[in-house]
């Protein structure tokens, strides 16, 4: 497929390359193809909703910061799912002030009519919990995960923030 893409670059068969290293687990292969075709992808909004998301999680799997870095890059577009991915690293990068900052951003911008229970509305009411979540004293069927709920965004969340504390996740 890449041999394809290769031949002819405008044929929007980037997605599909990238995605085939992912599933394949080819992982070499899939940061030097994304290095490679990343001047190519031109619409950094569309990035963000799809490739970007994939991409940046891909990173987070694998502890590779520079591809997260590249994938952040990619979809600057401030879009809600570049201001969800810039939330995230925050995560990573344990900043709550960042992560209020996105969330607030990502609120105003685009679930001022969502209500109290909007995704960035739930995120930054779990903001004042992170102490509690460190407290390694503190019983797992005492945290406050039910803040969270079942949302994706929630659960990605809780992962990127906790996984330095090398805390137990809850199950689904």
């Amino acid at each position: 497929m890449e041999k394809l893409y290769w031949q002819n670059p405008d044929s929007d068969l980037e997605e599909r390359v990238i995605v085939y290293y992912i599933e394949a687990g080819a992982y070499k292969s899939l940061r030097r193809f994304y290095s490679e075709a990343r001047p190519n992808f031109l619409d950094p909004v569309r990035f963000s909703n799809g490739l970007g998301l994939q991409l940046f999680v891909v990173g987070y799997c694998l502890d590779d910061p520079k591809l997260r870095e590249q994938a952040m890059e990619d979809s600057s577009s401030a879009s809600y799912m570049d201001m969800m991915i810039h939330l995230w690293e925050a995560a990573i990068q344990d900043k709550p002030k960042e992560i209020e900052k996105w969330a607030k951003e990502i609120i105003e911008r685009y679930e001022q009519d969502k209500g109290a229970n909007s995704t960035a509305r739930r995120l930054l009411k779990f903001l004042p919990l992170l102490p509690a979540l460190r407290d390694p004293n503190m019983p797992p069927t005492a945290k406050p995960w039910s803040i969270l709920g079942k949302l994706q965004a929630g659960r990605f969340f809780a992962s990127f923030g906790l996984r330095n504390l090398n805390y137990p996740l809850p199950t689904p």
